[in-house]
């Protein structure tokens, strides 16, 4: 049976099942169990003909499709979303390790969740180009038999599952390469590449409609057998939604609260509108318990609603009728608002009485306590202050007024904790090998920062505020913001203790009290008056520290309070400390990849480094890297002194950054000689 796909028919999908169409990008979509009726990948249009063929697990049945969300065009290719079937006879001995099978679903940047996207990299042992993903996907494992049923294992990790190349160009043959990742018809190209090469068939052309694009990370959108079909024939009036992994909003905390009125487990006491890991795996023994084996699907519609004795709608008129906002509501773009509430993977909770206000007054209450007995006091005589609590033996040092006269416009002054103030807590690779060899790649940046310390405070600059072993800071938005997002996504309970006044709403790190938010991330001035730039969050700033400039010679009693609540949450927190390890991390790799780039770019540097950063000794990338991650104005600096016999060497010299940064960076490489025993390799985004 044929059917037509297009622009209509995917945002009625996208519609029906609570999904975020991501605006003005190119996304992926795969729909099983439905095949282009053009073979070798087509041009985009504003529609494609497919046939509908059942999936097999040894054909490739499905359409993998790329959608033009800004000109409503569509490429379609020949493909595969589930793994081959002797993939899956393959491991069934290994447990079902090491293949699986993709639950359908939204895999995307949402509002309130963690990052699903796929983004352009090497994909496994032959590091072919292809999209990579290294977020925890819900996947199904068998070990009992080459079928995939509600009895299975079902599994919420990172698995890797990329999408690349079937490494089969015949589409019409009974094999092609997946033990799980989602597959286009065509042939690889070589190794390492960073641009098209060898490919052949229709993934040469669906690379290059991706890659020739500034666009880096690319939402997917899994679907079963039949959905695009219903969809095209009783359009989006008629047909019932549904909602799944990557769904948000009233359909997906209905379906939570059910859940929870049954007795299952959706990681956190309350609903809150965000379809994640812990929903789909409450879902799934919900299903299993209610429909058994073969009517479990981790697809919430009007059958498991019945079953949950929870209202419905029939169809998408209903839906939109449901959808109507209430009064003073937020809406999240499905028609609910939405309040974070905090689980590992589902950080957002509807709250239908909170509101904007742009004139809520942003200031941390010094008056909260987050432990027993809490009180920030200065040392008598002595222009230094430390904090006790019940828990505490005796009093920790939180730090000493300090006044810095570097400026051209004149002496900041603020509190210092300092890397050799105690207690101090070293930051060490060796710690943290769940992060691979990433940890040591980032160490010199670290010694550079912190003398690699967890302890270190810093609110006498014009960032207004900055703490831990790489110096997050509060003036810009491209390190703090996402790890503060972070810890109030997955460690909500942590964050709330030790920052009540702040909260995740719609996916932005707010200010909230009572009933009234208001965003901490505009680009705006600090209302201290002083100096600023265009990527400075004033608003942000103020909140942990109102003036920058203490006139009055002592700190603020708000940077004294959030400093004391940030050393010892660090101090006492182990998760705490792996998510600025991992925040960490982020930060640095992004400053990787603009290092990358501007290698290919540059035609000198690209002759002597044809594959950027892939394949460079960790020791010298550790101090290239650092350069940027300080300020990109130093990538100059850097691939010029890339040119040099001694590039190192030419790097320390160059003298870049505030205290002796350059010297610093070097000092801390020379400290990890396991640097020099490192590549950098791209296919894994790691050293090795």
């Amino acid at each position: 049976m044929k059917f037509s796909i297009s622009d209509d028919v995917l945002r009625d999908m996208f519609k029906l099942g609570s999904f975020v169409v991501p605006e003005n990008e190119l996304v992926f979509f795969a729909l099983r169990g439905a095949q282009p009726i053009e073979f070798g990948g087509s041009d985009f249009r504003n529609a494609h003909e497919l046939l509908m063929t059942p999936i097999d697990y040894r054909h490739m049945r499905c359409t993998v499709g790329q959608w033009q969300t800004g000109t409503g065009k569509l490429a379609v290719f020949v493909g595969s979303s589930v793994p081959h079937v002797t993939a899956v006879a393959a491991q069934l001995s290994d447990n079902g390790n090491g293949v699986n099978r993709l639950a359908s679903g939204f895999f995307g940047k949402v509002p309130g969740m963690p990052d699903h996207r796929y983004f352009k990299g090497n994909h496994g042992s032959d590091r072919h180009l292809a999209f990579r993903n290294e977020s925890k996907l819900p996947v199904w494992r068998t070990s009992d038999d080459t079928d995939y049923e509600g009895d299975d294992r079902l599994e919420f990790e990172v698995v890797y599952d990329n999408l690349h190349c079937s490494r089969q160009i015949n589409e019409t043959a009974s094999y092609y390469s997946s033990y799980g990742c989602v597959v286009v018809a065509g042939k690889e190209g070589d190794s390492g590449a960073t641009a098209i090469t060898t490919e052949l068939g229709p993934w040469k052309k669906f690379l290059n409609n991706a890659y020739r694009l500034d666009q880096f990370h690319f939402a997917l959108a899994v679907f079963e057998e039949n959905e695009a079909l219903r969809t095209a024939e009783l359009g989006y009036a008629k047909r019932a939604p549904t909602v799944r992994f990557g769904s948000r909003g009233l359909l997906a905390e209905r379906l939570q609260t059910g859940l929870l009125a049954k007795g299952y487990n959706i990681g956190s006491a309350t609903p809150d509108g965000l379809f994640g890991g812990h929903t789909a795996k409450a879902l799934r023994q919900f299903q299993l318990d209610v429909f058994g084996k073969n009517g479990t699907d981790l697809i919430g519609g009007p059958a498991t609603a019945e079953a949950l004795g929870i209202a419905w709608p029939k169809s998408g008129a209903e839906l939109d009728a449901a959808l109507q906002p209430s009064p003073g509501g937020i809406p999240d773009g499905n028609g609910d608002p939405i309040i974070s509430n905090g689980t590992e993977d589902e950080p957002a909770m509807p709250a239908t009485s909170l509101s904007p206000d742009p004139n809520l007054k942003i200031a941390l209450d010094t008056g909260y306590k987050p432990l027993a007995g809490w009180l920030v006091r200065k040392q008598p005589g002595a222009s230094r202050w430390d904090v006790l609590y019940d828990a505490s033996t005796s009093p920790v040092f939180l730090g000493r007024f300090f006044e810095y006269s570097g400026y051209p416009e004149g002496k900041t002054r603020g509190l210092a904790r300092t890397t050799g103030d105690q207690p101090r807590i070293a930051y060490d690779p060796a710690a943290w090998t769940e992060f691979g060899k990433w940890p040591e790649l980032i160490y010199p940046t670290g010694w550079a920062e912190s003398n690699a310390c967890f302890t270190v405070i810093n609110a006498w600059d014009r960032a207004a505020m900055t703490f831990g072993f790489i110096q997050l800071a509060a003036h810009t938005g491209d390190d703090f913001l996402p790890f503060f997002r972070r810890l109030f996504v997955d460690l909500h309970s942590e964050a709330k203790q030790w920052f009540p006044e702040l909260d995740v709403v719609n996916g932005k790190l707010c200010f909230v009290k009572g009933a009234a938010y208001r965003s901490l991330e505009n680009k705006v001035p600090p209302a201290d008056g002083g100096y600023s730039a265009s990527y400075y969050h004033g608003d942000l700033m103020g909140f942990f520290n109102p003036d920058r400039y203490h006139t009055n010679l002592k700190p603020d009693p708000e940077e004294l309070h959030a400093a004391a609540r940030w050393l010892i949450w660090t101090m006492t927190s182990t998760a705490m400390r792996a998510m600025q390890v991992g925040g960490s991390i982020d930060n640095v790799k992004s400053s990787l990849m603009r290092l990358h780039q501007k290698m290919l770019a540059t035609p000198a540097v690209r002759a002597k480094y044809p594959n950027g950063v892939d394949g460079m000794k960790c020791d010298l990338l550790s101090v290239a890297v650092a350069a940027p991650h300080l300020s990109e104005s130093h990538l100059p600096m850097v691939l010029n002194a890339l040119l040099k016999p001694d590039p190192i060497e030419a790097i320390r010299l160059s003298g870049y950054g505030p205290g002796d940064r350059a010297q610093n960076v070097h000092d801390g490489m020379k400290r990890r000689p396991i640097l020099k025993n490192l590549v950098y390799d791209m296919g894994s985004q790691q050293p090795v």
